[in-house]
């Protein structure tokens, strides 16, 4: 009777193991599963970015588009260029506490990143001749609503500037060299 009760013990242990190592590999599945989802709508998120903003180009375009974030919270975006050529252009991101840390040091140390998803800001892309107007600098963050962000793209022939919605009027006017 002992042999048998010690023996039923072994089988319990071994069901608890085998138990234990399904739940974990079946975690680790479908969290890859879901991380893949997650690049594959961050891959379209861009695509469509990068499409509209093709189609925004020309001059006295304008086209305001919706976007699904997913889990990110909002939306940074910086004219890198109008930066790097500014002695104060820093300060634009650098005394703003809505910026992450990494989407400051990558404006700061001049990589070629100008579009940030938020809340931390290590997703980002770089889009070429595109500009950003809000309140008169050259750095914009959008909030999104409900897990969605809605932006303004303006054609100005030579870029695409990204506004808020309904602050398109006369944006093309910022892309014009200063005195």
């Amino acid at each position: 009777m002992k042999a048998q009760i010690s023996g039923q013990i072994f089988v319990y242990i071994f069901a608890l193991i085998a138990a234990s190592l399904v739940l974990l590999f079946g975690y680790k599945a479908v969290k890859a599963l879901m991380d893949q989802g997650k690049e594959a709508d961050l891959a379209l998120l861009e695509k469509e970015l990068r499409s509209d903003m093709a189609k925004a180009r020309s001059y006295g375009t304008l086209m305001t588009r919706e976007y699904s974030m997913g889990g990110y919270k909002r939306v940074c975006i910086v004219q890198t260029d109008k930066i790097r050529n500014s002695d104060s252009g820093q300060s634009m991101v650098r005394g703003d506490d809505n910026w992450p840390v990494l989407a400051k040091d990558s404006v700061e140390s001049g990589t070629k990143k100008n579009f940030f998803l938020i809340p931390n800001g290590e997703k980002s892309f770089y889009f070429e001749d595109m500009a950003v107007s809000w309140q008169g600098r050259k750095a914009l963050c959008i909030d999104t609503v409900k897990g969605r962000i809605t932006m303004t793209f303006v054609g100005c022939g030579d870029a695409t500037i990204i506004a808020k919605p309904g602050d398109s009027d006369g944006l093309c006017r910022v892309l014009e060299p200063g005195p």
